[in-house]
């Protein structure tokens, strides 16, 4: 299973959308939210499902605020916007909600700048934004999941913040 992961399009999906068509057969699109609806418009180009989770600036979408989804062989994901967690100042309200839902990975969003990292157990992973980096490079990410292991990888798109 290969799940595209992306946040923060604030309406801008074109470089992601053209860099996503260069990444091969993918699984699923999670869009972590901020203009969620970016992501369903990417997956019907794609002919993928999505599943959208609601930022701070998509109130009243309807969207939810957070999912937790199966991994193949491999426990659960979390998924959320992540400033219901203060992720601009600390991930630990966030890496204990983790803990709480027994999941392996936790996916967040809002602070438009990438990480990857691991903490007790549990890969913590921020995409980055793909329309309005905080840390210089557009981004999204890829996690690439099999009964046995997963591994995610941050995917830079090429083109200038603000270009389109």
């Amino acid at each position: 299973m290969r799940i595209l992961i992306v946040s923060d399009s604030h309406g801008r999906i074109a470089p992601a959308l053209r860099k996503a068509r260069e990444l091969g057969e993918l699984s699923l699109l999670l869009h972590l939210g901020d203009h969620g609806e970016d992501g369903k418009q990417m997956a019907q180009a794609l002919k993928i499902p999505c599943r959208c989770i609601q930022g701070n600036c998509d109130l009243g979408s309807g969207l939810p605020e957070e999912m937790r989804l199966p991994l193949p062989g491999n426990g659960w994901l979390m998924a959320c916007h992540g400033h219901r967690y203060g992720v601009k100042y600390t991930l630990d309200r966030l890496f204990y909600r983790a803990m709480e839902q027994d999941v392996k990975v936790a996916l967040f969003g809002h602070t438009h700048r990438r990480y990857l990292q691991w903490e007790g157990g549990i890969l913590l992973l921020n995409p980055g934004s793909c329309a309005q980096p905080a840390d210089g490079a557009c981004s999204m990410a890829l996690l690439d999941v099999d009964r046995d292991h997963f591994e995610a990888r941050h995917i830079f798109l090429e083109e200038i913040p603000g270009g389109e």
